[in-house]
């Protein structure tokens, strides 16, 4: 810094007026010749100490910048941080809904929320897992190939469902969210009507070409084939007549898949813990109609059934109604129209749409999809996403022990069920509110006893 001398004032006004100039210029506070400023009258004083904009500067000359140092080792190292950093918080992505991250830019506030929306959910439960843990407990490295199996397992449904948003794991099942995106129809299909009328819905072609999706990918995720080879399970028997040690063990799945009125809510905080939780009209009949659902059984109830009614074109779907009591229930059989890809009639004949969903399905299916999402966020944004991940999986991943934590160990496990409140039935900020009061108080108490809060979901239970 340079400050004016006191005396100067003794000084005649020209010199006065130079001292006082320099004191607050550019000049003055960086040591720059005052010949090059003269040299630089045409230049900004930005542009001249500072160079261009940022746009056209790697990262390291930015950085540069920033330190206003010459250690080149030092500034590679910053850069590799901040690199290293930035990755970390987009493996992130694959922990959280796919929902959550447009609305990433709006979170800087931590805070209950509640969005209202309207889709398909799909609940696809796997059978016969609980066996085979059981008997993987046996073996010494028995938690090592049992994650495998599961990644393996999950990796398989999850390709099968592409157009689906994973809300949540549930143990052995997944919660998928079909929401009435348009960008999946073609760009002659009908127009959303400009009032509802009679129709339950906001946009009726795009709700029943979510319905579509989701009982087409549904099927394909029940005739899948998930046998577990007897490789991946170990050598946990020496009986050479045992049929696991020759073929394996078969999983199997069964699908249930309603629609209606949504809620998906963000509550909790506790030490800075948050939970996404769906709720409303098609959670609460999830239940009942996983129930109608045996194993290798896709089954759909009566809102879901009609939005495949509707469609112009005729049913693409052989099913087959329930006798009475389960009268609202039915059991999908088949995909008539094996063409629809997942996409229903409105899409049939394939148009380029389906090859590009293909494309974008190709990279990592979910993952691939929820990185496209978050390329221009910033990292401050990116960081929202710590709220929604564990403390465990956020260490695995910046310790890079992601594939090493697996173990068998003994621990109480709380499953609480919380009757007589109908969440997502009512007024979205009260249902909000009683969603915050419900997970806010389970956090406290079992954080009181140094437990961790696994996760709040609505499902089949």
């Amino acid at each position: 810094k340079r400050v004016v001398d006191p005396m100067a004032a003794e000084k005649d006004d020209k010199q006065v007026t130079e001292s006082r100039s320099l004191a607050w210029s550019p000049a003055a506070c960086f040591g720059v010749d005052e010949g090059d400023i003269r040299a630089s009258r045409n230049s900004s004083y930005f542009e001249l100490f500072f160079g261009d904009s940022d746009s056209n500067l790697t990262d390291e000359e930015k950085l540069a910048k920033k330190y206003k140092k010459k250690d080149t080792h030092r500034i590679k190292k910053v850069a590799t941080e901040a690199s290293s950093e930035s990755a970390i918080l987009r493996q992130f992505v694959a922990f959280v809904p796919r929902k959550v991250l447009p609305q990433l830019p709006e979170m800087d506030v931590a805070m209950p929320r509640c969005m209202v929306l309207q889709g398909v959910v799909s609940f696809l439960d796997v059978a016969g897992f609980t066996k085979l843990t059981e008997r993987l407990a046996l073996q010494s490295d028995g938690a090592e190939r049992l994650a495998k199996i599961i990644n393996k397992l999950m990796g398989q449904m999850l390709n099968t469902c592409p157009t689906g948003d994973v809300i949540k794991f549930s143990g052995d099942a997944i919660l998928v969210l079909y929401e009435p995106d348009r960008s999946f129809m073609p760009d002659d299909a009908p127009p959303a009507a400009k009032k509802r009328g009679k129709n339950p819905y906001d946009d009726m072609p795009a709700m029943r070409n979510a319905a579509y999706r989701a009982v087409s990918e549904g099927i394909n995720a029940l005739h899948d084939d998930y046998t577990v080879k007897p490789e991946e399970l170990g050598t946990f028997s020496t009986d050479p007549n045992d049929p696991v040690s020759k073929d394996g063990i078969k999983l199997a799945l069964h699908v249930a898949i309603t629609a209606g009125n949504l809620q998906l809510m963000h509550v909790g905080g506790v030490f800075g813990r948050w939970e996404v939780v769906m709720a409303g009209e098609a959670m609460q009949i999830l239940g009942a109609t996983a129930d109608n659902a045996p194993t290798d059984h896709l089954c759909v109830e009566k809102n879901c059934y009609a939005l495949l009614e509707s469609d112009p074109t005729g049913l693409k779907f052989e099913g087959e109604r329930l006798q009475p009591p389960n009268e609202d229930y039915v059991r999908i059989l088949k995909e008539i129209d094996a063409n629809a890809m997942g996409i229903g009639s409105l899409l049939n004949p394939m148009t380029s749409v389906v090859g590009g969903l293909i494309d974008l399905v190709a990279d990592s299916s979910h993952q691939g999809l929820g990185l496209r999402m978050i390329e221009n966020h910033t990292e401050s944004e990116l960081n929202i996403l710590r709220r929604y991940v564990s403390p465990v999986i956020q260490r695995a991943i910046s310790t890079k022990t992601l594939d090493a934590v697996s173990c068998f160990t003994d621990v109480t496990v709380l499953f609480v069920g919380i009757s007589g409140v109908d969440l997502g039935l009512h007024n979205p900020e009260a249902d909000m509110i009683m969603g915050q009061i419900i997970m806010s108080t389970t956090q406290d108490c079992v954080y009181d006893h140094e437990g961790s809060v696994n996760k709040f979901v609505m499902d089949d239970k």
